[in-house]
């Protein structure tokens, strides 16, 4: 088999002379291109301008592009280093390395990954909801090493003693099925998938820690105002709910400020704990403000008495379309 191969390879040399140089040595190293092979296949390009490699089938759909950069020094438009790129011409884009058993140990990257995410290459598009929270907090992160022998290969020792991190797909699919697969029985985690969950997670502990810090305010600073009133033996301050609640017109928002209240203001704050709008209170005693909602865009809202730059109560205010 191996003098046919030869003999197909020189018979073919002899009919192309003028396309390129082809040699096969008798240690049956083959060199396209150069006369001197330094491995069982030499693929040599001549010339100082980009070259290109096809492989594949002779319609178009399968084949595989290896394109060679040529960048002479000082040449313009270039880093001054040349490059190889891979490309692979297939429709629909369905081009993959590897498989569910057949499977790259490493890939060593230079930076990251680009992911094609295009806002104008997708449908049928929608924020994602609460609820991930729970979701995420179900979630088991374990540590591991891999068995001696996977997909019918035996590991090398290095291999087997090296230690990963990551999650049970098993577990994961009955949590986030969308972030795993299960091809041919041999389950696994799209791991970059995981980030829009954890990043909604994220938000939704964010609003939860929000809230409790100004209830956690608001308990110490009426703590702080019932002891300043009993130990002086002032009226103290209040805050009422909004009326209507929610609503999507003006609202009406009533409170309790004692004669002796020196400032007072209202406060009104997004989820993200920041100041929005702020009112000044010139009466005292029971009054109230209204507040027109067509100032606030549709969402949920806090707002915050305050006498003498103490805060007295906080609300939570829900505007709607």
């Amino acid at each position: 088999m191996k003098h046919r191969y030869t003999l197909i390879l020189l018979i073919f040399a002899t009919l192309v002379p003028s396309f390129a140089q082809i040699k096969v040595q008798s240690d049956s190293k083959v060199g396209f291109g150069t006369l001197s092979p330094r491995y069982d296949m030499d693929i040599i390009t001549k010339g100082n301008t980009d070259d290109t490699l096809m492989i594949g089938k002779e319609y178009h759909g399968n084949k595989l592009m290896v394109r060679m950069e040529y960048a002479a020094p000082g040449s313009p438009g270039r880093s001054g280093l040349s490059a190889v790129q891979l490309l692979p011409i297939c429709y629909p884009y369905n081009c993959v390395i590897g498989n569910s058993d057949r499977r790259w140990s490493s890939i060593y990257l230079m930076y990251n990954p680009n992911v094609a995410s295009d806002i104008r290459l997708k449908t049928d598009i929608s924020p994602l909801s609460d609820g991930y929270l729970d979701k995420v907090l179900q979630i088991s992160p374990i540590s591991y090493r891999m068995k001696d022998s996977i997909f019918g290969y035996k590991l090398t020792e290095k291999d087997r003693n090296e230690v990963h991190v990551g999650f049970s797909a098993q577990e994961l699919e009955q949590i986030l099925p969308d972030v795993t697969t299960n091809e041919n029985g041999v389950y696994g985690v799209r791991y970059a998938s995981l980030v829009p969950y954890l990043v909604q997670a994220i938000k939704e502990q964010q609003k939860i820690i929000i809230s409790q810090k100004i209830e956690i305010d608001k308990i110490k600073e009426q703590l702080a105002i019932t002891d300043r009133g009993i130990n002086n033996g002032e009226s103290t301050a209040s805050l009422d709910q909004n009326t209507p609640n929610p609503t999507s017109g003006n609202t009406i928002i009533g409170m309790t400020i004692p004669n002796e209240v020196k400032s007072a203001k209202l406060c009104i704050y997004n989820l993200h704990g920041t100041q929005i709008q702020t009112f000044i209170i010139e009466g005292r005693g029971i009054t109230s403000i209204e507040i027109g909602a067509t100032t606030l865009k549709p969402g949920i809202y806090y707002y915050a008495l305050l006498c003498d730059n103490a805060v007295i109560d906080t609300k939570q205010m829900v505007i709607t379309d």
